[in-house]
């Protein structure tokens, strides 16, 4: 299973960290980093396969791409935001932290509003 490699990446990572930050090495905001990156890239690898699986179910219905595309973007901005906040108070960021967490909510509700809307429009069909 791949969440015991990543286990074990972040495991080293924060072992590297602390000993890092123990030495006085500045070093350790660059660590943090890496093994951060390593951790997202073996997370999306792992999430690649079941990407194919949803996009050969959206084929075989009737959703429209377009809201598969938006639902994608706002998981990937949810994510992204959620990774570069959580990055930004590792490095002792947590004002920053707070306004990516702000603007990937902002951009979230930006792109549900096509959503919303076909939603309204089917409502409104139906009474």
């Amino acid at each position: 299973m791949e969440i015991f490699k990543i286990a074990i990446i972040g495991l080293i990572g924060a072992i590297a960290v602390n000993v890092l930050k123990e030495t006085g090495s500045p070093l350790y905001t660059y660590v943090t980093i890496v093994t951060g990156i390593i951790i997202l890239i073996f997370s999306i690898n792992a999430l690649y396969p079941i990407l194919i699986d949803f996009n050969a179910l959206i084929a075989k219905t009737n959703v429209d791409e377009e809201n598969y595309v938006l639902l994608l973007k706002i998981i990937g901005i949810g994510y992204i935001s959620e990774y570069s906040a959580s990055l930004c108070c590792d490095l002792n960021c947590e004002s920053i932290a707070k306004k990516i967490i702000f603007a990937g909510k902002i951009f979230v509700f930006i792109l549900a509003i096509p959503i919303i809307k076909k939603v309204f429009d089917l409502l409104m069909n139906i009474i």
